[in-house]
Order: C-alpha cells, then sequence, then structure tokens
C-alpha cells in the first residue's frame, strides 16, 4: 500500500470506525446509513460505496460502485445521476484524497434525492385533496345564472305553474260537481266554470252535510 493510500485509510478508519470495511489493500468498502427522519421513510437505507484505488491514485479516479439496501429506494435513473455526480466529483478532486469527499457527497446526494421524492408524493396528496374538494364543492354550486340560463327556467317555470293551475281548477271542478246540491247546480257549475269561492258564494254546493242550500239560478 502506498504512503498516500496508507494515510487515506487512517483518516477514513478515524471518521467511519464502524462503516469502513476494508476489502483489501486498495479496496475500501464504506456503508453509510440514512435514518428515516433523513429520507422520511419507514425505514433505514443503507448506501454502500465501494471503491478500488489503482497505483496512480490520487492521480486517477478510482473504480467504483454504490449499492442500496433496500435497492427500491432509488429508481435507475436518480441512481445514474448518483453515480455521474460522484465522478464529476472525483475528476474534480485529483490529485488529493478523495473517498471521505466522495462519500459525503454521495451521501447527501441521495438525502436530497429522498427529499425531493417526498416533496413531489406530498404535493400529489394534496392536489388530489383539492380535486375531490372542489368535486364536493361543484355538488353544492348551482349554473351560473346569465340571461340565457334565467330566460330558460322561466319558460319552464311558467309551464310549470299553468299546469298546476290548470290541475287546481280541475280539482276544484271535481270538488264542486260531487258536492253540487242538485242536477241544476251541477248543469250551471259547469256552464259557468264558476271559481271555488264562486260557488259557495252562489249556494251551489253544500257547505254542511245535511244542509241544503237554496238553489240559484246561475244565469241571475
Amino acid at each position: 500500500m502506498s504512503t498516500a493510500l496508507e494515510e487515506e485509510r487512517e483518516i477514513l478508519e478515524s471518521i467511519y470506525p464502524d462503516e469502513l470495511q476494508l476489502v483489501n489493500e486498495r479496496t475500501f468498502r464504506i456503508t453509510q446509513t440514512i435514518l428515516p427522519e433523513e429520507s422520511h421513510l419507514e425505514e433505514e437505507v443503507s448506501v454502500i460505496f465501494t471503491a478500488t484505488c489503482g497505483d496512480e491514485y490520487p492521480e486517477v479516479v478510482p473504480e467504483f460502485t454504490i449499492e442500496y439496501e433496500p435497492s427500491s429506494v432509488l429508481e435507475d435513473t436518480d441512481k445514474d445521476r448518483v453515480v455521474a455526480l460522484v465522478k464529476q466529483n472525483a475528476e474534480e478532486n485529483i490529485g488529493m484524497a478523495m473517498l471521505f469527499s466522495l462519500c459525503s457527497i454521495l451521501k447527501e446526494e441521495v438525502i436530497a434525492m429522498l427529499e425531493e421524492k417526498h416533496q413531489a408524493e406530498e404535493r400529489r396528496i394534496e392536489a388530489e385533496k383539492q380535486r375531490q374538494l372542489a368535486a364536493e364543492n361543484k355538488k353544492f354550486q348551482g349554473t351560473p345564472v346569465t340571461r340565457e340560463t334565467f330566460l330558460a327556467w322561466k319558460e319552464k317555470f311558467d309551464v310549470w305553474r299553468k299546469e298546476q293551475e290548470r290541475l287546481q281548477q280541475e280539482k276544484q271542478l271535481s270538488d264542486a260537481l260531487s258536492a253540487a246540491s242538485s242536477a241544476a247546480a251541477r248543469k250551471a257549475i259547469l256552464e259557468t266554470k264558476m271559481t271555488g269561492r264562486e260557488l259557495f258564494e252562489n249556494n251551489l254546493v253544500k257547505l254542511d252535510d245535511g244542509e241544503e242550500p237554496d238553489e240559484v239560478d246561475a244565469a241571475a
């Protein structure tokens, strides 16, 4: 192991006493844990960074892999973004001990991506709530009144009102005929089509059971 690599190992051991695993004298595996409060997930996430440093390190970028537990924590496209970012950071740090920097960038980026996913899910949930609320409110909102909608409503209302008046008149006529005191009274009712009030005022129908009203000439 070169002096530079030995110094890097000592630095990593002091920073990651429990997370660092020496696979061999040139390969380092560092497992970083992201807690639920950092990821907004129900369980911890492990990010495993494995780097193999060649003879010319740190003058060249080390070969590295990144693994996740659980592996489904990020989409493949997000994993590719992380790899690209770590590689870019490595190229910017050529000539210097870089493994700690790469691990730091890696963890920060994964946390940022998980935060992004969490915020997107929060926005989706809120948008769905607003959609459902708007749908509920729409049930209680009438059609906006315009001149056209008012005239259409009035036309329907006038038809309904006339029909109600016709039905009421038919009922009054039927009731009056049933209550008429004589055939002459029924004839007078049919000929004059008096209102219910006029029928009673002219004594053409019985006022009370057993009471015989006086016959009145409807033409009088």
